[in-house]
């Protein structure tokens, strides 16, 4: 797959997410801030400052009209509104005189009721659990210090989620529900950190002199966005929730803008916003999320070839795990331009322009789709080069694992379109002799390439990539077909195998070396993207034991999450690699290049980290 070949390209148009201007929800004298939108985003609570600041809850349609007061008593102090899961009801900081309590309301300004409230200490900042059945918050009960609590509702029993030395506050529930983001002032800055709601992964997400806080996050998806205070003022940036991915979301200059919220759903951030002696509005804007980011980098050209199928089938499988359109109409852009241009299966690298084709037709079923597809299907079965035994060969004689991901993807879909099993079998086949041939029966790992005949080209590094391919396609091959398909238990027990060998070579940043077992290479992004979604996916799905392997997945998606640019660029990617005698030359591969396969794997794991995030 990786040999320098001519290429297809061509421009593509509209690969930018293209998103409306934000829009202005309030336009009063006096002052609006703290927004939170309902879980239907058709309304949303924000706090209201009059002219002597008294504060009251204003419930707005953002289909217009006059805004509801919730609360309409001025002289108690409200704060943080959060509409509960069902939108019926809004839990909210309230402090009358006697200390802070969390209360609730209902969403038509009836039935305020207590929720937290403990005489001596202060209760704020609630959070809801993605299923509702959860309420975090912060409280000084302890010795007057600031720590995250939680309590289940309606009235369990209150127990610490985080309780250091310093200030910990302003919790909010992140990806999956799995972490809990929140401000901490631990070192005397304010800084904005991380912790699993099972008490694992803490991280400190941002270290910088600036004072970061009010920070917003979703179940949905792994970004984040939260306050910026610096000497210029505040400003509303963004990351996700391992701290890589950073970057500006709404100008410092000549704006203020301030606390932000996501939508349950990720795809809105709701923010209070002001210009330099105007009052503070609330505005609406869409959010990307760090997926969407990586999947809308864009390039000047189109690659038909293997780099641009790579990307494609990280959009595909995008699609397939957040069900959000533009993934697939992505896809079908590069299908488009590539039967435009009179693209023709000629070539292993070619086969994920069939499996394109075929998740196009899924939605689309335009007989085109399907022509594409028989073409690739007809050239891989009956006129793609093999070995004697049958072993597809990639370049010459030689067989490399770069065929597993160009064509398994392919042979898998065209199985379960079609339902014609051969496919299906002919992926699991292949697999399997290609780890025959590839891989070390001492280390588990897989080398580079296999030379078929005296001729062919030999490969016996155990190249990051390539033992990346090979354990993502094991993994697409475990999900896609069920127990008890033919050869399905041999591939089981190759990916074990193989993953067994890459567990100890795992860096502490979660990343692999560009070859697996040599520690003192650089550490290369997409490869271990690969590994990563592969081992998330088997932890998820039993085929690896979470307690061995748990660990491995956290720090492969944190380490990859923290590789990705404020652009959506996936750094520390290796340029195309063929198969070298002379292991040492892998380490000179650059990595300052944007690459196509690179966003691809990056959106791979991020796939497998939404279904993972997902399953029961």
């Amino acid at each position: 797959m990786e040999q320098p070949a001519a290429q297809l390209f061509l421009p593509l148009a509209g690969r930018k997410i293209t998103a409306p201007d934000l829009r202005r929800l309030t336009d009063a004298p006096g002052t609006e801030t703290q927004p939170a939108l309902s879980p239907d985003n058709l309304q949303v609570v924000y706090v209201g400052i009059d002219a002597s600041g008294g504060t009251d809850l204003y419930l707005a349609d953002l289909a217009g009209g006059a805004p509801l007061n919730l609360t309409n008593s001025p002289s108690v102090i409200e704060e943080t509104p959060v509409f509960t899961r069902d939108g019926t009801r809004i839990a909210f900081g309230r402090n009358a005189g006697d200390g802070w309590d969390i209360y609730s309301i209902a969403s038509d300004s009836t039935d305020l009721l207590p929720m937290v409230a403990n005489a001596g200490s202060d209760e704020s900042h609630p959070a809801y659990s993605p299923d509702g059945a959860t309420l975090y918050f912060d409280s000084n009960r302890e010795a007057g210090n600031w720590d995250i609590y939680k309590i289940a509702l309606p009235d369990g029993a209150w127990s610490v989620v985080v309780r250091r030395a310093g200030t910990d506050r302003f919790p909010v529930v992140g990806f999956g529900g799995k972490y809990l983001v929140f401000r901490s002032e631990l070192d005397g800055n304010s800084d904005i950190v991380r912790i699993g709601t099972d008490l694992s992964s803490l991280r400190s997400l941002t270290t910088a002199p600036d004072f970061d806080g009010y920070p917003a996050a979703t179940s949905a998806h792994q970004g984040i966005a939260y306050a910026s205070v610096t000497a210029a003022g505040s400003r509303i940036r963004q990351m996700n929730d391992a701290g890589g991915g950073m970057g500006t979301l709404m100008p410092a200059v000549p704006w203020q803008t301030e606390t932000p919220r996501l939508s349950d759903d990720g795809r809105w951030l709701v923010y209070a916003a002001a210009l330099p002696g105007e009052s503070t509005d609330i505005f609406l804007s869409p959010y990307a999320s760090p997926m969407q980011q990586v999947g809308s980098v864009s390039f000047d050209t189109v690659d038909c070839g293997w780099e641009g199928g790579v990307l494609t089938l990280g959009w595909a499988r995008a699609w397939e795990s957040t069900h959000d359109l533009i993934y697939w109409e992505w896809v079908q852009q590069w299908v488009d331009a590539c039967e435009r241009a009179g693209k023709q299966v000629e070539h292993v690298n070619d086969l994920l322009y069939g499996y394109g084709a075929l998740v196009v037709y899924e939605r689309s079923p335009q007989q085109k789709y399907l022509d594409i597809a028989q073409a690739a299907a007809d050239f891989v079965m009956q006129q793609a080069p093999r070995a004697a035994d049958g072993t597809l060969l990639h370049l010459g004689d030689a067989a490399w694992p770069d065929t597993l991901i160009v064509a398994h993807p392919f042979l898998l879909k065209m199985g379960s379109t079609t339902g014609d099993e051969q496919y299906t079998q002919e992926a699991i086949t292949q697999a399997n002799l290609h780890s025959t041939h590839l891989q070390d029966a001492a280390s588990g790992l897989y080398r580079h390439a296999w030379p078929a005949s005296e001729t062919g080209v030999s490969g016996p590094a155990h190249w990051g990539r390539g033992n990346g391919w090979v354990l993502a396609v094991a993994a697409e091959i475990l999900r896609t077909t069920p127990e008890g398909t033919p050869g399905r238990e041999t591939v089981l027990a190759n990916f074990r195998r193989q993953a067994d060998a890459l567990l100890p070579l795992q860096s502490a940043n979660g990343l692999w070396p560009t070859v697996v077992d040599e520690p003192s290479f650089y550490l290369e992004s997409s490869g271990s993207a690969l590994a990563g979604a592969a081992i998330i996916e088997g932890v998820a799905r039993g085929w690896l034991d979470a307690a061995r392997f748990g660990p491995a997945a956290q720090r492969a998606r944190d380490g990859i999450l923290g590789e990705l640019e404020g652009s959506g660029r996936l750094g520390s990617v290796s340029g195309p690699t063929g198969p070298m005698l002379d292991i040492a030359a892998y380490n000179a591969i650059p990595t300052d290049v944007l690459t196509r396969y690179g966003q691809g794997t990056a959106l791979l794991i991020g796939a497998a980290d939404l279904d993972a995030a997902s399953a029961p």
